[in-house]
């Protein structure tokens, strides 16, 4: 972004940052790129005529007024099911995570010391965690739930799993589930 003023370039990021995680905060923004509070909020300034406060739940955050028509259709997610590996980027974009993990799941995911566990994201929320191994060509998946899911949802999750599974070149994929694994019970 050779060029760019420096009002310009943190425009931008803040606004890759909500078409990325929206709906957002500024604290969340502010802990997304480590810059103090008071320097994200005059960042926000600068783009808040394009922002639109909404609901998600109880909980307000802010998006572009550009994404409302397709956050109000309420699609994004519905019927989405995805494995995501150790730190992904999805599980770092809020500095409140409430929206993301059911209450009481917390320390499952966000571990001590940063460590970031590998996730099963449905609809958009954090339903379990996910782990394998690998023997020659042979990958197991071992899918823990934090609570039973519908068998579409099973489905889609095994599916995921077996996608997963021959990315990680398996000739041979076996998706194990597990309601209370060893994780969920000493979490």
């Amino acid at each position: 972004m050779a060029g760019l003023s420096e009002a310009r370039a943190e425009r931008e990021l803040l606004i890759a940052y909500l078409r990325a995680f929206g709906p957002a905060t500024a604290s969340d923004f502010a802990w997304w790129t480590g810059v103090r509070l008071t320097d994200a909020r005059a960042i926000w300034a600068l783009v808040e005529r394009e922002l639109i406060a909404v609901d998600v739940e109880g909980w307000t955050g802010w998006i572009l007024r550009r994404d409302l028509t397709e956050f109000n259709r309420g699609e994004g997610d519905r019927g989405s099911v995805r494995l995501l590996p150790y730190f992904d980027s999805f599980l770092l974009g809020h500095s409140v995570r409430d929206h993301l993990v059911p209450a009481g799941r917390h320390g499952v995911i966000y571990r001590p010391q940063g460590w970031i566990y590998p996730a099963v994201l449905v609809d958009g929320r954090i339903a379990g965690i996910w782990s394998h191994e690998v023997h020659e060509a042979r990958v197991r998946l071992r899918i823990e739930t934090f609570s039973r899911v519908a068998r579409p949802i099973a489905q889609a999750i095994e599916l995921e799993g077996r996608e997963l599974g021959r990315f990680l070149g398996g000739r041979a994929v076996e998706v194990q589930f597990e309601r209370t694994g060893p994780l969920l019970r000493n979490a």
